[in-house]
């Protein structure tokens, strides 16, 4: 049996690099893994119209969070794995994943 991983990004403005991140993670991730994002206070209104527009798609895997101050990217990032029972990998909301990213950090793993 594989094991689940919890997927955590967070979130700080840089909303056309998120999405591009979070679509890349969806498309190349089993449905099996939980995605979260949490938006660290953004003052960039686009990234709460961004997680509004992921909220809709109603996906069983992505968990939306809003810290209501900013607690910085180390804060952020304990918040998200505190949530988790399972392995985490943090991203960077910039990052950009292709096929195969997750099977191939687990087996090194």
């Amino acid at each position: 049996m594989k094991r689940n991983v919890d997927i955590v990004i967070p979130v700080y403005n840089a909303p056309e690099d998120v999405r591009i991140c979070v679509e890349s993670v969806l498309r190349h991730t089993d449905a099996r893994h939980r995605l979260t994002l949490i938006d660290d206070a953004s003052p960039d209104p686009r990234i709460r119209t961004l997680f509004a527009e992921l909220a809709e798609r109603s996906l069983p895997q992505l968990t939306l969070l809003a810290n209501p101050v900013n607690l910085g990217f180390t804060g952020t990032a304990n918040r998200g794995m505190t949530l988790s029972r399972n392995d985490v990998v943090l991203l960077n909301s910039d990052t950009i994943v292709s096929a195969g990213w997750l099977d191939a950090l687990m087996r090194c793993a």
